[in-house]
């Protein structure tokens, strides 16, 4: 049996899995704290949701573009969640004073 590795290649495309972990566990993309448990909960989530789409016997490119929409769900909603939260504050402050 013939075996062989090559350098440039071994472990590509993990980054994306790794910020993916790192921001389903809590961290902010635009920077911030989090903690360790966060982003073990984060790379878990991602785990099973691998295993759910292999489990499912689904093309492994789809398994790919689902994680990837989640990654861009996540984003979305940390971006967009903040400028909500500002808006219902500002709505519930002219409510107290009108």
């Amino acid at each position: 049996m013939n075996a062989s590795s090559d350098p440039a290649t071994t472990g590509s495309s993990f980054e994306m899995y790794a910020i993916a972990a790192v921001v389903l566990g809590g961290i902010s993309m635009s920077g911030g704290k989090g903690k360790c448990l966060g982003i073990l909960f984060g790379s878990l989530s991602y785990t099973v949701i691998d295993k759910i789409i292999i489990a499912l016997k689904m093309n492994s490119l789809i398994n790919d573009a689902v994680k990837g929409i989640i990654l861009i769900v996540v984003i979305l909603i940390q971006v967009a969640g903040p400028q909500i939260k500002q808006r219902m504050e500002i709505a519930k402050s002219r409510k107290r004073e009108g």
